[in-house]
């Protein structure tokens, strides 16, 4: 076998299932943070969090606006944004036909959904990085109307759901794919 070329093997009961909703199978690689160090949140009040980890109750860092709600105090009253950045060097060479941003919202403040939206930004993030300095939005890849971790009942006991998102060209703001389908 040669550089240019690549085997997958993939688990036999995946492709002895029988069922036809679970075809077609599609087995893509995964690509994920460098070691934790390609994120930050940044508040508009200043303060930052470079490099932040899960924390002890693994519920990492939240976005949006925090303050009172319902009784419940989560802050003064700012907004706070979290920037993910990807190395390109894991995709060199490949070609992308499509792609989903998993991320998992372990409790939100608010029972009612809210819009979240994953947004591709033009620059990197960096220890330096700030609220007065964060990189401009580039595109809208995404928006969904989420509120996990709270059950209908709004109880924080309820487990943490993952969230995705990908780039839908059916929607107005939300830019098209180039013909091909890349």
């Amino acid at each position: 076998m040669g550089a240019d070329s690549l085997t997958v093997v993939p688990d036999a009961t995946l492709l002895a299932q029988t069922d036809p909703v679970a075809y077609p199978l599609y087995i893509d690689p995964s690509v994920s943070l460098d070691d934790g160090r390609e994120r930050t949140a940044l508040r508009d009040d200043g303060v930052t969090f470079w490099n932040w980890d899960n924390g002890s109750d693994d519920f990492g860092k939240g976005m949006g606006k925090c303050g009172s709600w319902s009784g419940y105090y989560c802050g003064p009253g700012y907004a706070q944004r979290l920037y993910f950045e990807f190395s390109p060097k894991k995709l060199a060479g490949k070609e992308i036909l499509a792609a989903r941003f998993r991320v998992t919202e372990p409790w939100a403040f608010q029972c009612d959904p809210r819009n979240v939206w994953l947004v591709r930004v033009a620059g990197e993030i960096t220890p330096s990085t700030t609220w007065g300095n964060k990189p401009a939005y580039a595109d809208l890849m995404g928006d969904r109307s989420v509120s996990a971790g709270r059950g209908s009942a709004c109880d924080p006991d309820k487990p943490p759901a993952p969230i995705e998102f990908s780039d839908s060209p059916d929607e107005p703001d939300e830019k098209p794919r180039p013909a091909g389908g890349a």
